[in-house]
């Protein structure tokens, strides 16, 4: 892993370097470097034969493919893993849809091909990965936009279908084990010798490893992290981060603090600067020297008149020029 580390910070000071004018590609591409891109992402013209002729050809996802998605695009459906019922039972739908083609057409017929838009949304391995292109992300707008509320009942299909769920976009990040705090290191060490050349990086201080997927909304980023640990175990620095359209985030104690100590606040500025138009508009100036004088010093109107008042007399002392810069 050590060395994908190395491969990144060099590809990215070449790209920073080379700006837009370059028509080259800008990885260095050697037959040692392109064996291990295969190595690592296989090879490009076995991508390619997966993708696009099998389309054309209309051949179907082999079961064996399907499954292997879990762990790794959806959470699984093991209750030893994650503890989620519902988000295995949306996850249990998903699968029962892509192995019954049958179902599978009822479903796109009905309900807004949402089949094939979840795993559209997936980011797969791109296209140029010898050019640079390593990021596969996905697409976010797609996953949030995502709606399923399909139920088909008996003779259409059996037993009776439904799932209703939303589409959670998650980014995964994560480095190896074994090699997770040397490469850190190792990068660290190279990015502080590229900035003293006076070089910026595109990305500075990021993992290698980065994909984004799209899982129902009753799963969480914990039950994607659960699952993903349990196929790699020899994950280190693993990083979900999910986010669901139009999502109620929930408030933990220090919001609440924060947000009860800014209200004090503000309520101390509101009943403070009342008091203090209220005793200029009926002239009780006396009340300034009692109890009330502690919570006067909160008046934003006698604040800001200080702050913003300029004293006009010549002093020696005083650079005058600095009046307009207040």
């Amino acid at each position: 892993m050590l060395r994908w580390w190395c491969w990144w910070v060099l590809v990215t000071v070449t790209v920073t370097e080379a700006g837009a004018d370059g028509q080259e590609s800008l990885w260095p591409t050697t037959e040692a470097f392109k064996l291990e891109i295969q190595d690592w992402f296989a090879n490009p013209t076995k991508r390619a034969l997966n993708g696009l002729p099998r389309l054309l050809q209309d051949k179907g996802v082999q079961e064996k493919a399907v499954s292997d998605i879990l762990g790794v695009y959806l959470p699984s459906t093991d209750p030893d893993i994650v503890d989620n019922e519902q988000c295995r039972k949306d996850v249990a739908a998903i699968m029962r849809v892509w192995n019954d083609q049958r179902l599978l057409q009822l479903v796109n017929l009905i309900d807004d091909g949402w089949p094939y838009r979840l795993p559209d949304s997936w980011g797969k391995l791109p296209d140029g990965i010898l050019y640079g292109n390593i990021r596969p992300w996905g697409v976010m707008e797609e996953c949030t936009r995502i709606t399923v509320n399909t139920t088909i009942k008996p003779p259409f299909t059996f037993p009776k279908f439904e799932a209703q769920f939303r589409g959670r976009y998650c980014l995964v990040n994560y480095v190896s084990q074994a090699n997770g705090a040397k490469a850190m290191k190792e990068v660290d060490k190279m990015l502080d010798s590229v900035s003293r050349m006076g070089s910026t990086l595109l990305i500075p201080n990021t993992t290698f490893a980065s994909y984004g997927t799209c899982i129902p909304s009753s799963c969480t980023h914990k039950d994607l992290e659960a699952s993903i640990s349990a196929l790699r175990t020899e994950m280190a620095n693993l990083n979900v981060d999910c986010h669901l359209k139009d999502e109620v985030k929930p408030l933990y104690a220090g919001d609440i603090v924060y947000i009860v100590f800014l209200g004090i606040i503000a309520s101390l500025l509101l009943l403070a600067t009342i008091a203090d138009l209220s005793i200029n508009y009926f002239d009780n100036q006396h009340f300034r020297k009692g109890p009330l004088k502690y919570l006067l010093v909160f008046s934003v109107y006698t604040n800001l008149c200080k702050i913003f008042h300029i004293n006009t007399e010549e002093n020696p002392e005083v650079i005058s020029c600095l009046h307009g810069i207040r």
